[in-house]
């Protein structure tokens, strides 16, 4: 079913409170009557089913028209509104602001019901000659074929502008440097676990560093007292200067009895002889 489509680009042109008219009834007709398919024609938005006409609707000035297609249904409610025509198989709503939804969801259904136990669809000619619509005005529109006003120099001067275009945006691209992409939640996730890991693998080696300071031999240093005063630089100095004096007289001692000693042995000697 094209639906909404068809008679959504139909209802724009119309007045709002046409508009609004048509939707409701329109809505109405594709709900009750399941299967039907949309299509517009010349003013009038058809609803076939079966490959027939079933429905038909029309805006006109101050009015909405519904056409029926199944004659023993329009038969049955002859007199029962006040815009019927028995002629033409059509119902005809001047008062858009009251709109008898249920009765027209009705008509609806008993069409729907009479065209599927009937089992064969009315030609199309015989419907628009109910209606009194003529064929050639419920014949599908031609194409819409959309004819260039440009000249010759509009659509180089296009290309030429699109071309410029395209080489701007190449030297943006070699100018512009790739960003580094941002990391994925699941790279975080890893690179978050490998971290954890790595701390927890440094943990026994931090506590194995620790039990080995613990048993190495302790360091003793010796520490001077400092309740003893410390012998003064100038008595030092005055001690060696006296030992370097008493040196002297000693060897000067020894030299002055050397040849006392060596004499004494000489004589010693010759009493021997």
């Amino acid at each position: 079913m094209v639906g909404a489509t068809v008679l959504g680009v139909f209802l724009q042109g119309l007045p709002h409170d046409r508009r609004v008219a048509m939707a409701r009834v329109a809505s109405l007709i594709r709900r009750a009557a399941r299967g039907v398919r949309e299509s517009k024609r010349f003013g009038l938005v058809f609803y076939e089913l079966n490959g027939g006409p079933l429905f038909a609707l029309e805006s006109q000035e101050k009015s909405l028209t519904l056409y029926i297609a199944e004659k023993d249904v329009a038969a049955s409610i002859a007199g029962k509104f006040p815009g019927f025509d028995a002629e033409h198989s059509l119902i005809r709503f001047n008062d858009l602001n009251r709109l008898p939804l249920p009765d027209i969801e009705k008509i609806v259904r008993s069409s729907v019901l009479q065209r599927r136990e009937r089992g064969t669809v009315p030609a199309q000619s015989e419907i628009l000659e109910l209606w009194g619509v003529k064929e050639e005005e419920a014949a599908v529109a031609p194409p819409v074929v959309r004819i260039s006003m440009r000249t010759a120099d509009d659509e180089a001067a296009e290309a030429a502008a699109k071309a410029e275009a395209e080489r701007l945006a190449n030297e943006s691209k070699k100018i512009l440097r790739p960003t580094k992409p941002e990391k994925s939640l699941v790279q975080k996730r890893q690179a978050a676990a490998a971290a954890a890991a790595a701390k927890n693998a440094e943990k026994p080696a931090r506590k194995a560093s620790s039990k080995s300071a613990s048993r190495a031999e302790p360091v003793v240093t010796i520490v001077p007292d400092a309740t003893k005063p410390a012998k003064s630089t100038s008595r030092t100095r005055k001690t060696s200067v006296k030992s370097g004096a008493a040196k002297k007289t000693e060897t000067a001692a020894a030299k002055a009895s050397a040849p006392r000693r060596s004499k004494a042995k000489s004589e010693t000697a010759s009493a021997a002889l």
